[in-house]
C-alpha cells in the first residue's frame, strides 16, 4: 500500500505542479483542473485514512466541504 501511494505521490506530484505552473499562462482552467484533483485525491486520501484509525467520516460530506472551503479562500 505504502509503494502505491509512494508511485502515485512521485507520478501525479510533479505532473500537477508542472501543470499549475503552465497553467498561469493558459487562463488558468490548466491550473484549475489538476488542482481540483489534487484537493479531491487527497480528500479521499484524508477518508480512508481517518477510517482506518475508527473514525466515520463521510466522503459525500467532507468533499463538499473541501471545496467550498477552496472557493472561499480565494476571496
Amino acid at each position: 500500500m505504502f509503494i502505491q501511494r509512494a508511485l502515485v505521490a512521485l507520478f501525479f506530484g510533479p505532473l500537477a505542479l508542472l501543470l499549475i505552473y503552465f497553467g498561469d499562462k493558459l487562463y488558468g482552467l490548466v491550473y484549475f483542473v489538476p488542482f481540483a484533483l489534487l484537493l479531491s485525491l487527497a480528500t479521499i486520501e484524508y477518508v480512508h485514512i481517518a477510517g482506518r484509525l475508527g473514525w466515520r467520516v463521510s466522503v459525500w460530506l467532507l468533499l463538499p466541504l473541501a471545496f467550498v472551503q477552496w472557493v472561499l479562500a480565494q476571496w
